[in-house]
C-alpha cells in the first residue's frame, strides 16, 4: 500500500515538473503568439504587431502594453518573450480593432519592475520602427503594468498622448505631474492586491489639481481588471459613495478629475484620439549622440549640438524634394513656411544622412 501511495505521489509531482510552464504563467495561446514577432534589443526583449495593411507612406501609432508581475522573466525561463504577452495583446489581434486602429503594438519584457532604465530601452526600441506617428504613442498595462504606465507618464508626460492604468496607482505627490495628461484609471472597488484605496486617493488629489484624469470604479470587481480595458464606460456626474442602483446596474462608475477632458466612452476611440501636440522626436541613428525633436505648435526643428549638422532638405511623401536648408553654426530651424502635410526630413552631416524621419506639418 506504501508502495502505491509513493509512486502515486511520485507520479503526480512528475506530472506537475512536466506541465508547461505556460499554464502557471497564464500564457497566451500559440495563435496569438505566433501573431507577434519576437525580438530582442540590448537587454530587453519584447513582442510586436505590426500595423495591418503597413502603408510607407502613412505613419502609425505605438501602443507600449506593459506586463504585470507574471509577465516577468529572463532568457532562464521558457515564458521568456511569451510571457509578456495579456489579454490585452489578444484584443488587439482581433477585428475590428486592428482594422479600426492600425497601430504598432509593442509589449516589451521586464526583468523587474518598469523604471526609467525600461522606458529608455522602450523608446530606443520604437526609434527604430519605420513610419512611426510620433505624436501618438500610448501606454497601457494592468496591476504592475498599471504601476508602470503611471511611471512611463510621470518620468517623461511629454513623450505620451495618452495612457491607460488598470489595477495600479502612483503617489500622490506625483499628481501635479500629470495635470495635462490624458490618463484613464480603471480599478475594482475589491481589490486587495492593488488596493483600489491608493487609486482613488490619487484620483482625489487630481480632482484637487482639476487634472485631466478620468476614473472608473467596477463595482464588485477585485484584481482582475486586465481583460476590462478595452470596454466602453459612461460618463457619471454622481460621487463613488454608496453606489446608487442605476451605477450597481451597469457595474461600474466612471469620473473625471477636471473639467479638461475627452467624455467619449469607449477606452480605445478615447485614446487613439489623443495626440501630443508639443515634441515629436525625429529618428536617429542609435549610435550618433545627435537627438532631433519637431516642435509642431510653433514648427521648428531643434537638435542639441550646433556644429553637426550643416543641411536639412525636406521631401513630400512621394520623396520630391521641397526645401533645402543650410544649417551651419545652427542648432533650429524655422519651417512656418511649409504647406500642411506629411513631410520626410532628413539631417545631413556634411554629405551623410545622421537621422531621417516623417513629421506633419
Amino acid at each position: 500500500m506504501k508502495n502505491s501511495t509513493l509512486s502515486l505521489l511520485l507520479f503526480v509531482i512528475l506530472l506537475i515538473i512536466t506541465i508547461p510552464l505556460r499554464v502557471f504563467a497564464d500564457l497566451q495561446p500559440d495563435s496569438i503568439v505566433n501573431k507577434y514577432e519576437a525580438h530582442k534589443y540590448k537587454t530587453m526583449a519584447y513582442r510586436l504587431l505590426r500595423p495591418i495593411n503597413f502603408d510607407s507612406t502613412k505613419v502609425y501609432p505605438v501602443v507600449i502594453t506593459l506586463h504585470n508581475g507574471p509577465g516577468i522573466a529572463d532568457s532562464t525561463q521558457s515564458s521568456y518573450n511569451i510571457s509578456n504577452l495579456r489579454p490585452m495583446n489578444a484584443s488587439f489581434t482581433q477585428e475590428p480593432l486592428r482594422s479600426d486602429y492600425p497601430a504598432y503594438i509593442f509589449a516589451p519584457q521586464a526583468n523587474s519592475a518598469w523604471g526609467s532604465g525600461e522606458l529608455q530601452l522602450c523608446k530606443e526600441i520604437i526609434a527604430t520602427f519605420p513610419s512611426v506617428d510620433m505624436s501618438r504613442i500610448y501606454v497601457m498595462g494592468q496591476s504592475m503594468g498599471g504601476v508602470g504606465t503611471y511611471t512611463f507618464l510621470i518620468l517623461d508626460p511629454t513623450y505620451f498622448a495618452a495612457g491607460i492604468a488598470a489595477s495600479g496607482f502612483a503617489k500622490v505627490a506625483d499628481a501635479p505631474k500629470l495635470i495635462n495628461t490624458n490618463l484613464w484609471a480603471i480599478h475594482g472597488s475589491t481589490d486587495t492586491t492593488v488596493p483600489y484605496t491608493k487609486d482613488s486617493l490619487f484620483f482625489q488629489a487630481m480632482k484637487t489639481l482639476k487634472g485631466r484624469m478620468k476614473f472608473t470604479t467596477l463595482i464588485g470587481i477585485g484584481h482582475s481588471a486586465e481583460t476590462r480595458m478595452i470596454r466602453t464606460y459612461q460618463m457619471s456626474d454622481i460621487p463613488v459613495v454608496n453606489y446608487p442602483l442605476d451605477s450597481l446596474k451597469k457595474g461600474y462608475i466612471t469620473q473625471a478629475a477636471g473639467l479638461d477632458f475627452d467624455p467619449e466612452p469607449n477606452t480605445m476611440k478615447w485614446m487613439f484620439s489623443n495626440r501630443n501636440n508639443s515634441n515629436t522626436l525625429i529618428q536617429t541613428p542609435l549610435n550618433d549622440n545627435v537627438s532631433f525633436v519637431y516642435n509642431r505648435q510653433n514648427s521648428s526643428i531643434s537638435w542639441n549640438d550646433k556644429s553637426s549638422i550643416t543641411r536639412i532638405n525636406i521631401q513630400d511623401i512621394s520623396g520630391r524634394l521641397v526645401k533645402d536648408y543650410h544649417t551651419e553654426n545652427s542648432n533650429q530651424l524655422n519651417i512656418n513656411s511649409l504647406n500642411k502635410g506629411v513631410f520626410i526630413v532628413n539631417c545631413f552631416r556634411n554629405s551623410a544622412i545622421v537621422a531621417s524621419g516623417k513629421i506633419i506639418r
